[in-house]
């Protein structure tokens, strides 16, 4: 009985086996021969390029800081297709590359990569402004609720750009130069604003200081973004941070330029303030904490310049 088992255990694992043969030389070739990904390995960045499988073209602009001639490239391609020539072997991307992906069924398409930099200048400014927040510290004596050279009060401004942007400088707009509150009093010695840059998951990015003169009056103030290779990718929200260093300590204050009206477009996306106190033990470096930054429903007046 056993012996008549096992043999037709044997006798339907054979069948299965040459069924399954057969299905898989009955089964066409595939004919898929697509670019599915062309990715780009950059000191900073890993960029993907912009497919169009109807036109067989695909574009990327990237930083200027990148050399064309000398870029690590991957693609991947429909299974069981093969592509010529090896991407492997290719480096420079100076001029228009070529490549000529075949299926399996042998059906051969000719894709062209086009890769330039980023080199057109653009330049965006929200300058109108109706209101002015508290910006920096507070030095006032007799204030319910509120403790001399205690809190710190900064400003923030969500960026959504509508093409990818390598910014090169950042401008905040204050109302006026700093002063004391408790008798008006003009503070005329250099302080340090400090910006700090979130990305669209919400984790620090950047950051970089700027110096304010003694001798300013209001206007903006510009950060320099060279320095910080950054990559704003289009439709993607960052949040801008901004506050005066030692606020608390220094007790002075000025006012951030804003804008009340409901609008659209890169002017009006969500502004934010925070606040924090040393009481509290809390500083405008966490700008995770939902005690200390909140958004604010003014837009802020702000100037971005970059290339894209």
């Amino acid at each position: 009985m056993k012996a008549k088992i096992n043999r037709f255990a044997i006798f339907f694992f054979i069948s299965v086996l040459m069924i399954s043969c057969a299905s898989e030389e009955n089964e066409p070739d595939s004919t898929d021969n697509f670019i599915l990904e062309l990715n780009i390995k950059t000191p900073n960045l890993l960029l993907s390029g912009d497919i169009d499988n109807q036109t067989a073209l695909i574009t990327k602009r990237l930083p200027e800081s990148n050399d064309l001639e000398n870029l690590d490239v991957e693609l991947k391609i429909s299974e069981e297709a093969t592509i010529t020539p090896d991407p492997k072997t290719i480096k420079d991307y100076s001029s228009p590359v070529s490549f000529a992906v075949t299926s399996e069924s042998g059906t051969e398409k000719i894709y062209q990569v086009k890769l330039e930099h980023m080199d057109t200048y653009r330049s965006r400014s929200c300058s109108e402004a109706n209101a002015w927040k508290w910006f920096g510290g507070d030095d006032r004596i007799n204030v319910p609720d509120i403790l001399p050279y205690d809190r710190n009060i900064g400003t923030g401004q969500a960026i959504v750009v509508d093409k990818n942007l390598v910014p090169y400088t950042f401008g905040i707009h204050l109302s006026d130069g700093f002063r004391y509150s408790e008798n008006n009093q003009r503070y005329y010695s250099s302080v340090t604003l400090k910006l700090i840059i979130k990305d669209p998951k919400l984790n620090v990015l950047a950051t970089t200081t700027t110096e304010v003169s003694g001798g300013f009056d209001g206007g903006f103030v510009p950060f320099d973004l060279q320095k910080l290779n950054l990559y704003l990718e289009a439709g993607k929200t960052y949040v801008f941070y901004w506050y005066l260093v030692d606020g608390e300590k220094l007790g002075i204050d000025s006012g951030s330029s804003g804008n009340t009206n409901n609008g659209s477009g890169f002017c009006f996306n969500t502004g934010y303030s925070g606040q924090s106190k040393i009481s509290a033990n809390t500083t405008l470096e966490d700008v995770k904490n939902a005690s200390v930054w909140n958004p604010h429903p003014w837009h802020f007046n702000i100037e971005l310049e970059g290339k894209e």
